[in-house]
């Protein structure tokens, strides 16, 4: 897993990409993305896309943090956590 560092107010519509996979297994994996024209959404595996709404930086994080977490266990808080 690669973490980037993010700006303290991003503009909107952030340009994002954030990604979870099994390195064993890159097509297990919860990908969040935005890019025209689907704007901000997630995949869980192959699965197709899901919209969400960026309400901000924060919840969007969280939205991840959960996602990876149903994915893949609950290590997902700990480094959520961690990157506090």
């Amino acid at each position: 897993m690669k973490f980037y560092l993010l700006p303290d107010k991003p503009k909107l519509p952030a340009k994002f990409s954030w990604i979870a996979y099994l390195e064993s297994d890159r097509q297990r994996r919860v990908l969040f993305d935005t890019h025209y024209p689907f704007g901000s959404h997630y995949h869980i595996d192959q699965q197709e896309r899901v919209i969400f709404s960026w309400d901000s930086l924060d919840k969007s994080l969280d939205l991840f943090f959960q996602k990876v977490k149903e994915r893949f266990g609950p290590f997902a808080q700990e480094i959520k956590e961690i990157l506090k």
